[in-house]
């Protein structure tokens, strides 16, 4: 997913550990309850994402726009950047 534009989509409940979203344009996409474990988002634009009770644990947020985005019920254990 190096450098995808995945703009608006729809990934409710979508399993994607160890994915790789590097430069990834993210933008309104709506990660609910998704399973985002171990991702790297470095410099991901993830302005208005909607990531709503989904894991995160240990991902690489690492000079990603979170502009916006909704972090409510999200697991953050372990994140950095």
């Amino acid at each position: 997913m190096f450098a995808a534009d995945l703009s608006g989509m729809d990934l409710t409940g979508a399993k994607l550990t160890d994915v790789n979203f590097w430069d990834a344009t993210l933008k309104n996409v709506k990660f609910t309850n998704a399973d985002l474990s171990r991702g790297n988002f470095y410099n991901a634009d993830l302005t208005g994402a909607d990531l709503a009770g989904s894991s995160l644990s240990t991902a690489n947020l690492w000079c990603t726009n979170l502009t916006g985005a909704n972090f409510h019920g999200a697991t953050l254990a372990g994140v950095f950047g």
